[in-house]
């Protein structure tokens, strides 16, 4: 279950999601659900699929904020709850999705269903503490002061105490995602490697977890 709808019954689920106009839309990859500047019109809700929120700079350099892929993720609910506030970031689809979107103006609007209204509200403040824990995870990460650091913060924090990572993102997605250039992310990764801080292989890595604590 969904956790913006735990605890709600599915019939009066259904019923308050029909009376709101929440609707299900597929998007095909590489289009965008929102772009940079774009005033929130709704939260999401992906049902299946990849989405990634992403920034692009003056430059053109792309930075990877977030990629969501689990079904049932909720994301834009900042966003919507503020309204009045434009996106900072633009959403684009990585792998064909389906989406429910649901209207921004539940939480200015009086609720059709004030049940269903109240739990949702008291969920999405559930959510909300979540995503500030991964912000706060992320700024971590941000604020290494050597490539080194950040790599192992953020393997550190894929690893959750076990040796071996399945890594999700590929190399040039991970850059990104660290805010570096590609070819200094390889090299640093290769240079880890020669220090026996990790071994690579394909998409799994193995790490020394202690020495990568003490890099952190």
């Amino acid at each position: 279950m969904n956790p913006l709808f735990k605890d709600i019954p599915v019939e009066e689920l259904k019923s308050y999601l029909t009376a709101i106009k929440a609707k299900n839309t597929i998007y095909q990859k590489d289009s965008f659900i929102f772009f940079e500047g774009d005033l929130p019109k709704a939260l999401f809700v992906l049902k299946s699929g990849v989405v990634q929120i992403e920034k692009n700079d003056a430059d053109g350099k792309r930075i990877i904020m977030n990629r969501f892929e689990t079904p049932e993720t909720v994301f834009g609910e900042v966003y919507a709850f503020l309204q009045s506030t434009p996106y900072d970031y633009s959403c684009r689809i990585i792998a064909d999705a389906e989406i429910l979107s649901i209207p921004a103006n539940i939480f200015s609007a009086s609720a059709t269903l004030p049940a269903v209204q109240t739990k949702i509200v008291q969920n999405l403040l559930s959510i909300l503490a979540h995503k500030a824990y991964f912000l706060n995870q992320k700024l971590l990460i941000f604020s290494s002061f050597t490539l080194r650091k950040k790599i192992a913060v953020y393997l550190l924090q894929q690893a959750r105490g076990q040796p071996k990572i399945t890594l999700k993102l590929n190399r040039e997605a991970m850059a990104e995602y660290l805010a570096v250039p590609r070819p200094s992310l390889s090299r640093e990764l290769m240079n880890m490697q020669k220090d026996k801080l990790l071994t690579i292989s394909k998409d799994t890595v193995t790490v020394n977890i202690d020495r990568l604590e003490d890099l952190a």
